[in-house]
């Protein structure tokens, strides 16, 4: 389905959708996020199990050793 596709399908739904949040949930998640942004890159060298990751396109595979 393609993006648009999908906005179109969710702005039909009018039942069972999520309550709004508070301003102060808002900008809790708004704070971890940029939190988050600012840490420091990870690196997937220390995963000792299987792992798939996609990076763009290319899908990267990386074995447990």
């Amino acid at each position: 389905m393609s993006r648009g596709g999908f906005l179109a399908r969710l702005k039909e739904r009018t039942r069972d959708r999520d309550k709004a949040i508070s301003l102060t949930s808002y900008f809790a998640q708004l704070k971890a996020i940029h939190r988050w942004g600012l840490a420091r890159p990870q690196g997937l060298s220390v995963i000792r199990f299987r792992l798939r990751a996609r990076v763009g396109r290319r899908i990267v595979r990386r074995i447990a050793r």
